[in-house]
């Protein structure tokens, strides 16, 4: 079955859709630049992916692919529903602490001082939702079967890099409001992404029986 080729991706294959995530984590731990880190990491993800697709079968590739459209799509919708979430507790609570000022401190990490506004909060939001949506890629190619509770599994795993990571990086001095916006916006995106992946996965399984 296609899946079975899918289900323990190479670790290479996976520096892919985690370029942004690694490439953050390699910032803030070794202080090397944000955009070469990403680079470095996307291209052994392209170079294993380019390794993969040169030695699976046709229908490997097909189920790759698949993969791959289903953790985009879902991974989108999360992400959108994870900053959704994240807005309205801030108005809900009238919470001090602001989320989204991250986007600009990311986008200027990877475009520096040279550009003038809004081009690094324009930068920094992609980059937002480039990680958003790698980290439901990753998912969906390690998961075989994704679902609800896979989905909050990993999005806590996300959950607990951030909280080690943002408070000290960041000098946060909210921390109630952050861990609140933070654990409400991945519980949100744990949940779309689980669902909706673990709908769109099943699909082609229901059809091939439907026509058997």
């Amino acid at each position: 079955m296609p899946d079975r080729a899918l289900a323990r991706p190479r670790l290479l294959l996976l520096a892919l859709p985690l370029a942004g995530g690694i490439g953050l984590l390699v910032y803030v731990l070794v202080g090397l630049s944000l955009p070469l880190a990403m680079a470095v990491t996307g291209v052994l993800g392209m170079a294993a992916l380019a390794g993969m697709l040169t030695r699976a079968s046709a229908s490997d590739r097909r189920a790759l692919r698949e993969r791959l459209r289903v953790g985009f799509g879902a991974g989108l919708l999360a992400t959108l529903a994870y900053d959704l979430v994240r807005f309205l507790a801030v108005r809900a609570f009238a919470f001090t602490f602001w989320p989204f000022e991250s986007f600009e401190i990311f986008g200027r990490l990877i475009v520096g001082g040279r550009l003038p506004p809004p081009w690094p909060l324009a930068v920094g939001t992609l980059y937002h939702f480039f990680n958003g949506i790698g980290f439901a890629v990753a998912f969906v190619l390690l998961v075989r079967r994704p679902g609800l509770w896979s989905g909050l599994l990993w999005a806590m795993c996300l959950e607990g890099l951030m909280v080690a990571i943002y408070p000290a990086w960041l000098r946060i001095r909210s921390l109630e409001q952050f861990l609140v916006v933070s654990v409400l916006g991945h519980a949100v995106w744990g949940s779309v992404l689980g669902i909706v992946a673990g709908r769109a996965v099943g699909q082609p399984r229901h059809a091939e029986a439907s026509g058997r």
